[in-house]
């Protein structure tokens, strides 16, 4: 890294610290939003390993979203109607969005815990309605 040197100056060193902080106190009344990062400063720029950092999403997880939420409708759905027809669509459904990962695999887990719930309900109504299972 090379070192940067300012040109010489005929002021004093004490007028040339005078005129640098009487500036700095002045973007600070201004709010001109300068921001100063170093620890003499009171801010820092330090790793935060909690931060989630958002990015966005391929296309190929846009699509598993999309029929992680399918899969989502097609679980409350088997409650109502053929369990085990939409039950397997839901399944499939959950199974593409956890495997896409990202944002789909937060659909997917929702997929599958509102499929184990709706499941079971449009099992125990479609039995004792008699009503097709498939």
């Amino acid at each position: 890294m090379h070192e940067q040197r300012f040109p010489k100056s005929d002021e004093p060193v004490d007028q040339q610290t005078s005129r640098a902080i009487a500036g700095l106190e002045y973007e600070d009344e201004a709010g001109l939003g300068f921001r100063r990062v170093g620890r003499e400063f009171g801010v820092t720029n330090e790793f935060d390993p909690g931060a989630r950092v958002e990015t966005s999403e391929s296309t190929g997880q846009l699509w598993a979203s999309y029929i992680a939420a399918a899969g989502v409708i097609a679980a409350v759905g088997s409650a109502v109607y053929r369990p085990l027809t939409l039950g397997f669509i839901a399944f499939l459904g959950a199974l593409i969005g956890v495997a896409a990962g990202g944002r789909a695999a937060d659909l997917g887990r929702l997929g599958f815990i509102l499929l184990g719930i709706f499941f079971v309900i449009g099992m125990v109504f479609a039995i004792t309605q008699e009503m097709p299972l498939y």
